[in-house]
């Protein structure tokens, strides 16, 4: 038996001494705007050296699993030979230094967590920088320095206890007896189903109460055992054993053999036989049995530190926070792991205000499957009074909250959509004298003010909260004619950094830049490029022009020089991906925009695709085969929260949704559109049946079949005729018409006119 003795004191400190840093998720996250990441790496830390310690980024935000997380090491932190990198993982490293050495620099993976020992070199402090990115490229950094402290004199109890121990306050610990179980993960059951809402924004307490009786009760009677009610009592907090994976960086040091008695032959009656480090024997090949010379092996040694790593999951008991206000995926995951339920269904309102339902497991979350990433199109489905109003929809803008502002060709109007896609006209009520007859490009301001051009008053107005004010309009004579040499036909429209406007003129092809006062200047000269039809700019307010017939992208020099940035004068060429955006053929690019990254978008109609040129000016296609986008009218970026583009198509009187798609493997989605305007209508009973049906599509392979009767189908099929014609009051009505025009008919034996050769 072997018996530990120490004190009370010394014992209670030493366990705080050993144990190991593991984040708390008890930590309030800052507020953070929408579209923006922050990385969040704590406080500064004093650690003793030969000691461990935990990087956490887990506070950085977004929390939904879309950041990157890029570690950045001072010099000789992390030995290159020594760190054994995942797949996943992309390391940078330092020049070699004089010894052919080479150290990490950086370390770009997506672990929220890096775990290593502090090195034994007392009072030097290391800096140690997280920079976070999201898949559109948003970052941000942290700081954090580490400052190596003396490690604790054991053999003095006083010197770290803080007080002197005597030997009665000692006890005997028999580790023979007292062993340490080891902890068990909690058990999580796979067939077992957690409704989740996340990202209930507007939605009232009683609203998200109902909705979730209502999906909780259909998969009850649908035959769904093993699922949890959403409506039930969910403690505040929940214990559980839950596995963590930890990256540990330790020091170790490797001796080196450098003189060897018996390899070199060197004459060892100079060294000292004690201590003996090894016996090397001589055997006789025809008796192994048999030895017949035994010599001393003296060795010298010099030593190398190095730094070993160690990937390995411990279990952690810990108590967790029960999320009852999420907003990501991972939020309703961390909820399902603490109710022990291994299948997630997620609901609530996403970025485009759609009521969206989601179904996947814990299993594709945890599993190392890869995501399925893509870039999904499909077109924005309006509520029943904006799909009668929104007809010929030409241009598009949006303000801060990401509310879309549209031109419709159809009223000579300008709408912002709002959260309940329900249009409200943005120049009605405008003054006589300031009245816009043709909206041909709109942009909004900071504050929410619009930025119009008017092609037939030839005009740039200034509105806001129903008051206009004229720009810029163009010169005439007393004869009505334009006066010699003034820019006519105002289209595209953009705002610079300092609210400059700048405008597009097809009369001319010129560029031109105005201040408040309406003072121009010219940025790009007619006749330089050749049919200019949109303009964009980047975060560095640099001048880029499309051209649609000469098949390129030009990014303006000055006034009266430019450079091709994407396209190419070889008729040879194809539209290749991977290549720089000059070696790629363009079609018929039509629309251009930039992302918040510098990322410039391209809609090409002849090929209906919409086309990414990276910073570096690498060129891509985002949609291809059955997601490719034609007849665009414009092409714009929304920056608010995910990226997303929008283009318009004119003459079918739609709107075109371009979006990124993070998804796991098995992941089933399906969407409820304008659910605000359904409350507003008809409250939650409005949006019962299509509750019913999304969660039948995102549950398919899950929930049993419903069997249905004859009369059953007919009653659900009566009911999805009701609700399209619902949509569409203006198709119930000419149905009404046509059936009241057949009865008079059949009822009077009336023949309709027509001319006198038409057959009765």
């Amino acid at each position: 038996m072997r018996s530990l003795f120490t004190s009370f004191h010394i014992l209670s400190m030493s366990l705080l001494f050993c144990q190991e840093v593991i984040y708390s998720e008890n930590v309030s996250l800052k507020k953070i705007p929408p579209g923006s990441v922050l990385a969040d790496l704590g406080d500064d830390i004093n650690a003793v050296s030969l000691t461990t310690i935990i990087l956490d980024g887990s506070r950085s935000q977004p929390q939904n699993g879309s950041l990157t997380y890029e570690w950045l090491f001072p010099p000789n932190m992390i030995a290159k030979n020594n760190y054994d990198f995942s797949d996943s993982d992309t390391p940078i490293y330092y020049d070699p230094d004089q010894t052919g050495n080479q150290s990490v620099k950086s370390l770009t993976t997506r672990d929220k967590f890096l775990e290593f020992d502090v090195p034994n070199l007392p009072g030097q402090a290391y800096e140690v920088v997280l920079r976070v990115q999201n898949h559109v490229g948003t970052t941000h950094r942290d700081t954090i320095i580490i400052t190596v402290e003396p490690p604790l004199d054991m053999n003095t109890p006083s010197s770290f206890s803080g007080m002197e121990i005597s030997s009665s306050d000692t006890l005997a610990i028999d580790e023979s007896t007292k062993l340490r179980e080891p902890l068990v993960a909690t058990l999580i059951q796979n067939n077992l189903i957690t409704i989740q809402p996340i990202n209930k924004k507007d939605l009232n307490p009683m609203q998200v109460n109902l909705i979730n009786k209502n999906i909780y009760i259909f998969l009850k009677e649908r035959g769904l055992k093993h699922v949890l009610d959403p409506n039930r009592v969910i403690p505040k907090k929940i214990s559980i054993n839950k596995p963590y994976n930890f990256t540990r960086i330790e020091n170790d040091t490797i001796a080196i053999a450098y003189l060897d008695t018996v390899s070199s032959g060197e004459d060892f009656s100079k060294f000292t036989s004690d201590p003996i480090d090894t016996v090397y024997k001589e055997f006789s090949l025809n008796d192994s049995t048999i030895t017949n010379k035994a010599y001393y092996v003296f060795r010298a040694y010099e030593y190398e530190i190095t730094n070993d790593t160690l990937t390995y999951t411990e279990i952690v008991d810990t108590t967790l926070n029960y999320n009852f206000d999420c907003e990501d995926y991972d939020c309703a995951s961390e909820n399902a792991y603490l109710e022990r339920a291994g299948r997630i269904l997620s609901w609530g309102i996403n970025q485009y205000d759609q009521l969206e339902f989601h179904y996947f497991t814990l299993n594709d979350l945890y599993s190392s499957a890869s995501p399925i990433n893509k870039w999904v199109a499909e077109s924005v489905i309006f509520n029943p009074i904006s799909d009668s109003l929104i007809r010929y929809p030409e241009y598009i803008s949006f303000d801060s909250t990401g509310s879309s502002v549209l031109v419709s060709g159809n009223r000579q109007d300008i709408f912002n959509m709002g959260k309940n896609l329900l249009p409200l006209s943005m120049i009605k009520n405008l003054s006589e004298g300031n009245s816009i007859e043709h909206p041909s490009g709109v942009c909004v301001g900071r504050l929410g003010e619009l930025y119009i051009t008017d092609q037939y008053k030839n005009s740039i107005f200034w509105v806001y909260e129903g008051v206009a004010r004229t720009v810029y309009s163009t010169p005439r004579y007393k004869n009505g004619d334009f006066i010699d040499g003034e820019p006519t036909i105002p289209t595209s429209i953009r705002l610079n950094s300092l609210d400059e406007i700048i405008v597009l003129f097809l009369g001319d092809g010129s560029v031109r830049k105005f201040d408040r006062k309406g003072v121009q200047s010219v940025l790009l000269q007619p006749g330089v490029i050749e049919n200019p039809c949109d303009i964009a700019l980047n975060n560095e307010d640099d001048l880029f022009v499309a051209s649609a017939i000469g098949k390129k992208i030009y990014k303006v020099i000055n006034d009266n020089e430019v450079v091709v940035i994407a396209g190419t004068d070889n008729i040879s060429a194809a539209a290749l991906d991977g290549v720089t955006a000059t070696e790629s053929a363009l079609g018929y690019p039509v629309s251009i925009d930039f992302d918040i990254t510098n990322r410039l978008y391209i809609a090409d109609n002849l090929f209906g695709s919409i086309r990414v040129v990276t910073a570096d000016g690498i060129i891509s296609t985002l949609t291809e085969k059955k997601n490719r986008v034609y007849n665009v009218g414009q092409l714009r970026v929304n920056n608010y929260k995910l990226t997303t583009l929008y283009a318009t198509h004119p003459l079918e009187h739609s709107v075109t949704r371009i979006h990124f798609q993070n998804l796991a493997p098995n992941s089933k989605l399906a969407f409820i559109d304008y659910p605000y305007y359904t409350l507003e209508k008809e409250g939650i009973y409005g949006l019962e049946y299509p509750i019913k049906e999304a969660v039948d599509i995102v549950l398919k392979g899950v929930v049993p079949k419903e069997k249905k009767s004859t009369f059953s189908k007919l009653s659900h099929y009566g009911n999805k005729i009701s609700i399209y014609i619902k949509k569409r009051p203006i198709i119930f009505g000419l149905i009404l018409v046509l059936l009241n025009q057949g009865i008079t008919d059949l009822l009077t034996e009336e023949v309709k006119d027509g001319p006198p050769d038409f057959p009765n």
